[in-house]
């Protein structure tokens, strides 16, 4: 019912721009959303003549060209041209007044056309530009088209340059046709309204607000006009209004200032209060040449080195997450409301903070943010490394002014920040003098855009998000530039344990004691397909990934120098040059890449919530297995329950299992599973016993045990994974289960060893390498080598028995990408050239097996028979060393009708 709500609001936003000529008395301008657009590659076309005669594709704006591209087996994306074409048709009616396009953001250099003829450029991928095109367009009965290039290339003047994220071309936010009259709030270089308001006095008793901005005219001579601004409460009644006189000539400013305001409504997380200031120009007959409307938030606040953040006087713990703003299939071509319903699950969440991060983003995130009391900061993308050009400076000031004054009247901003990580990968290793050279280029940077800030808006702070190398940003003299220090930290993850988290923070409150800190990141990778029993660090299992948060936590929590702390990331994104068991995508979001909250979100709510919250642990894990003991019927696994009450009390098919204390907002109960439906209810307790609240669901199991009678029960397929303990819950709902290893059982996997990848400092699961021709990744990712051989003890039956395999060993040296903090050389096996045979129930099946001539390294493969079994016969696989071992990563029965 929410989704559907944003939906309609999405819906009448865009109306109420579209209607402006029909509201009597009303001012121009006139915006009108463009949408339908046509839309070619061409990577070699140099102007819109070169594209004569080509085929266009009709396309929806907003759009991106790499929705696809980037989840294939083809590393790379494409990175060049992108061409769209527009018909305005005639515009006779708009002759007189300024007209100009406005996009929200193209990624990431931009050239207009009107007509055949170059209007300008606009470089920067995620900020909005204006472009005014009333002099290229025919206002005499003729037709007038627009031509649009963007260009995503990688360009070193240009940030970002390396990050670890997906920069999709295109035009992926919205465009509008602005109508104005000629006299109008302007601001003709860095696309804001040209109208801004300040708060330089607030508490509890008054208030000081100020509006200022810039009028522009091409009327070529002076006007008299009058400018009204006036402020509105919440309930649309007037509360105070000033007045002034204006002569106006080509482009001037203008300031007023209100008379204190009594007693203000302030603003805050937990009543958001806007007022609404109208901002008017008239001319000598009282006629409105131009209008904005801005909504106001009074509120004052303090970052304190020792104390953390205080916001209206009260002292608030800032948790949240950063965003990054891709959707599953649209890239960063998300529509509104799905911008929207993103800011409603992290206040869902209990969160008050988001990190607009590493970059600006659709202006809907920031007056959601606003409506909803989620304080934020917001910064541009110099991420990783810089260029020491002068190129590189112009376009990062430039961003950094477009920025601030395009988000400026947001009273969620209390932080403007400006570089993240810049040291991760630091250039010139092998050359230390350059190297001081470089990072006397970052530090001069970095320092120019905090004056440019610090100017721009006094009343805000400034932030650098460093990554754990402390004593490397301190040398190098970054810590010293901002007013906050964000710190973004992993260990637990990229290295060390979680209880080093903790530490970490002492260390640098130490280091840095009269600076305030925010943690600006931290995170594990949750894989919504992937669980564990016996979690551990890079399984990718999301229950790893709920021990992690809780540490973290509640290290932030306990620590009153620590302002907040911001999980990485709100949702899982897409970062084209990963591998992992989801290739290209970031998993560490609480929520999946479609929006779907994992265990993790569940677990902030149980932390941030404010009412009685339970949560059952069955997110994304609707279906589980498990192997009984000899013949049991049921099969003990562990379901965590998430809640901020004491206790919980957890029934089973309507039997209770009694009542457990919360520990760190979680209470793990010993659940007997049973085959088929197991139907849970989770009742937390007052005091008094009563309950307060509950929560149920029902989870589907296939039990298989040692006689295999109940293995096909609910379905006609059994999948094992080999080489780990995992359970893996596909795309396609089918499951996974570990092959037990037979030592003491009478069935399962005898021989070999796990495949182990040694890397980041330790054993890693398998490999965290793309397997191609395959979603399945974390299924190919593990295997059994030196195997001998596997017994099933399958009913009578036919059945089709598949072997999946995926050669791990050898390949091309991985790459070192940017995100991996830990491991600065690349992760490599030899290459183990393998033939070994493969006996199905004593019959020679597979002969001279040779995998990596016949599939290739890291490739996805399957061999499958079809096999008759008689009592007692089961299945038996026997692996037959010829050269090198014999592996396997999985094994499918499908159970056939015959």
């Amino acid at each position: 019912m929410k989704q559907i709500l944003i939906m309609l609001l999405a819906v009448l936003h865009f109306a109420v721009g579209n209607n402006l000529y029909a509201q009597k008395n009303k001012p121009l301008p006139a915006r009108t959303q463009l949408v339908n657009w046509y839309f070619q590659k061409d990577s070699l076309a140099q102007v819109p003549a070169d594209l004569q005669g080509q085929d266009w594709k009709a396309v929806q704006v907003p759009h991106s060209w790499n929705t696809h591209d980037v989840m294939d087996d083809k590393p790379g994306y494409y990175r060049n041209k992108g061409w769209y074409k527009l018909d305005l048709g005639t515009v006779d009616q708009l002759k007189g007044k300024l007209v100009r396009l406005h996009f929200d953001g193209a990624n990431q250099e931009t050239n207009l056309y009107v007509n055949g003829k170059k209007v300008g450029d606009h470089v920067g991928g995620y900020t909005a530009f204006n472009f005014e095109i009333q002099d290229y367009l025919d206002f005499n009965g003729g037709r007038n088209e627009v031509i649009v290039c963007v260009n995503n290339r990688f360009n070193l003047d240009i940030p970002p340059l390396t990050a670890d994220f997906t920069f999709f071309g295109g035009i992926y936010r919205e465009v509008f046709l602005e109508v104005k009259d000629k006299i109008h709030f302007a601001d003709k270089v860095y696309g804001s309204t040209g109208v801004y308001y300040r708060t330089p006095i607030v508490n509890e008793q008054e208030a000081k607000l100020e509006v200022f901005g810039q009028i522009g005219s091409s009327l070529g001579k002076k006007q008299a006009l009058r400018l009204v601004s006036t402020l509105f409460d919440a309930d649309n009644k007037k509360v105070t209004s000033v007045a002034k006189q204006l002569n106006i000539s080509q482009l001037d400013s203008f300031q007023v200032v209100f008379p204190s305001l009594k007693a203000p409504r302030l603003w805050s997380p937990d009543q958001p209060y806007l007022y609404q200031l109208v901002t008017q120009l008239l001319d000598s007959k009282g006629q409105v040449l131009d209008e904005q409307k801005t909504a106001v938030g009074f509120r004052y606040f303090r970052f304190d080195a020792k104390e953390g953040f205080f916001l209206n006087g009260k002292s608030y713990k800032l948790i949240g997450a950063s965003r990054h703003q891709d959707f599953k299939d649209l890239g960063n071509a998300v529509p509104y409301a799905i911008q929207v319903a993103d800011v409603y699950k992290l206040k869902a969440m209990g969160g008050n903070f988001l990190r607009v991060a590493h970059y600006p983003q659709n202006p809907a995130i920031m007056e959601a943010c606003d409506r909803l009391g989620i304080l934020t900061s917001v910064e541009i993308p110099l991420v990783n490394a810089i260029t020491e050009s002068k190129a590189f400076e112009t376009n990062s000031l430039h961003m950094q002014e477009e920025m601030i004054r395009q988000n400026y009247n947001h009273s969620s901003v209390i932080i403007w920040a400006h570089m993240n990580e810049i040291l991760l990968r630091p250039l010139f290793n092998n050359d230390k003098p350059r190297q001081e050279v470089y990072f006397k280029a970052i530090y001069d940077l970095a320092s120019k855009l905090d004056v440019l800030t610090r100017k721009l808006d006094p009343h805000r702070y400034t932030m650098l998000a460093h990554h754990g190398a402390v004593d490397m940003y301190e040398r190098v003299g970054l810590t010293r530039i901002a007013m906050i220090n964000g710190w973004n930290l992993y260990p637990g993850w990229y290295g060390g344990v979680i209880a080093d988290f903790g530490k970490q923070l002492d260390d640098i409150h130490r280091k840095m004691p009269n600076i305030p800190m925010l943690v600006t990141e931290y995170g594990a990778d949750a894989d919504p397909r992937i669980h564990s029993f016996s979690p551990v660090r890079f399984d990718k299992s999301v229950e790893y990934a709920v021990l992690y948060n809780q540490g973290y936590m509640d290290d932030m929590l306990k620590r009153p120098f620590v302002a907040g702390g911001f999980a990485w990331n709100l949702a899982d994104f897409n970062s084209e040059t990963r591998a992992e068991s989801m290739p290209h995508i970031n998993n560490k979001g609480l929520l999946t890449w479609d929006r779907q909250p994992k265990n993790t979100f569940h677990l902030y709510e149980a932390y941030l919530v404010k009412t009685p919250y339970v949560k059952l642990g069955t997110a994304l894990w609707k279906k589980r297995g498990g192997i009984a003991q000899g013949n049991d019927t049921f099969v003990k696994q562990p379901l965590e329950v998430y809640s901020n009450q004491a206790a919980i009390t957890l029934y089973h098919n309507g039997q209770s299992l009694g009542t457990l204390p919360v520990k760190q907002h979680n209470a793990i109960f010993d659940v007997p599973f049973v085959a088929g439906a197991n139907v849970f209810k989770a009742v937390a307790l007052d005091s008094q016993g009563k309950e307060v609240i509950q929560q149920q669901d029902t989870v589907a199991f296939q039990l298989v045990n040692d006689s295999f009678d109940k293995a096909f029960a609910q379905d006609s397929l059994l999948h094992f994974s080999l080489g780990e303990n995992r359970y893996v819950l596909d795309d396609n709902n089918e499951l996974w289960l570990p092959l037990q290893v037979d030592e003491h059982r009478t069935w399962g996997v005898k021989g070999g060893e796990d495949f182990r990848l040694t890397v980041r400092g330790g054993a890693n699961l398998g490999t965290d390498r793309n397997i191609t021709n395959t979603f399945n990744d974390p299924v190919y990712q593990t295997q059994q080598v030196g195997l001998k051989d596997i017994f099933i003890p399958l009913p009578e039956g036919s059945y089709r028995v598949v072997l999946h395999f995926a050669e791990l060993s050898g390949g091309k040296e991985k790459e070192v990408v940017p995100y991996d903090l830990e491991n600065p050389q690349s992760a490599s096996t030899k290459f183990q050239h393998r033939l070994f045979n493969v006996y199905v129930n004593h019959s020679l099946w597979l002969n001279d097996f040779d995998l990596s001539k016949i599939a290739g390294v890291q490739n996805a493969h399957t061999e499958s028979v079809e096999i008759r079994t008689y009592k007692k016969q089961g299945l038996k696989l026997a692996f037959e060393k010829v050269e090198g071992e014999p592996v396997l990563n999985a094994i499918s029965i499908y159970k056939l009708n015959k």
